[in-house]
């Protein structure tokens, strides 16, 4: 017996699961196995309740500025987006400067409740700058990866908890800066 999604369904005794198959739920319990086996051989799980995958990726990008300081993160991810017992994954992000305005402050790109992934440094992001987390600017030494963070670590953020990006401190000026992560929910 196999299970999917809470409905138990007779393991098809054939060579392949569409072989002998001729009536319509003799197809649907064929197409249900196949989707079992490839879950089983490649890890991939449904949440039941919403139908989607348990482990997805993401590419977020959004605008952050200057304008908006400490108190109000640009949201990439909500806490709702994560389902419970699942955490954000970074793999890469890309910030870009858009404007003629260097920034004075530093930029944070975390989950909602503050577990940092990366720190881009103020000296990183100049006037029409582009950084990303595999090309360091060389001005800066890789000053904006620090070693403490989550993504140089290979950590996932809190459970449950969504992705922001945010300005070190209220009083910052800058050119918007947009701001493209990716990675993984899982």
């Amino acid at each position: 017996m196999a299970t999917y999604q809470g409905t138990t369904i007779n393991d098809l005794v054939v060579t392949t699961p569409l072989e002998g198959a001729t009536t319509a739920p003799d197809i649907n319990d064929a197409i249900r196995e196949i989707k079992n086996c490839v879950k089983t051989s490649f890890g991939v799980s449904h949440n039941t309740t919403t139908g989607l995958h348990n482990e997805f990726f993401f590419f977020r990008t959004g605008t952050l500025t200057s304008a908006t300081g400490n108190a109000t993160p640009l949201s990439l991810i909500t806490d709702a987006e994560v389902p419970a017992g699942k955490s954000v994954y970074v793999a890469g992000w890309i910030a870009h400067v858009n404007g003629a305005t260097a920034w004075s402050h530093h930029i944070f790109i975390e989950d909602t409740s503050n577990v940092g992934f990366a720190k881009l440094d103020s000296s990183s992001l100049g006037a029409n700058k582009i950084i990303t987390n595999s090309k360091p600017d060389a001005d800066v030494d890789e000053a904006h990866l620090h070693t403490g963070y989550n993504y140089a670590n290979g950590l996932g953020g809190t459970a449950a908890k969504g992705l922001q990006a945010r300005v070190s401190a209220t009083g910052a000026t800058g050119s918007d800066c947009v701001i493209t992560v990716y990675g993984m929910i899982k």
